[in-house]
């Protein structure tokens, strides 16, 4: 199903920073992303309350956490940006 029998991973997501404002972008065609706003720092599981990004997000807190995930794939490497 994969090519040579390896499954593709998604890549990690082109992030932009303009003042508070933060806007997301798949290098991987068909990917999706996630992220979670938070004042804590810490390693976030699958199961931490990941918000599906559709627009650019306004961040009021310390750090963002980024994920990307496509169907089939390998989800990205979570991305930490302290704020």
């Amino acid at each position: 199903m994969w090519p040579h029998g390896i499954q593709p991973k998604t890549q990690k997501p082109d992030i932009n920073i303009d003042g508070d404002l933060i806007s997301i972008k798949s290098k991987t065609v068909g990917a999706s992303n996630a992220f979670i706003i938070s004042d804590r720092d810490f390693e976030p599981s699958l199961d931490d309350g990941w918000k599906l990004y559709n627009k650019p997000v306004m961040v009021n807190k310390s750090y963002i956490y980024i994920i990307s995930t496509r169907i089939g794939f390998k989800d990205s490497d979570i991305t930490k940006i302290k704020l």
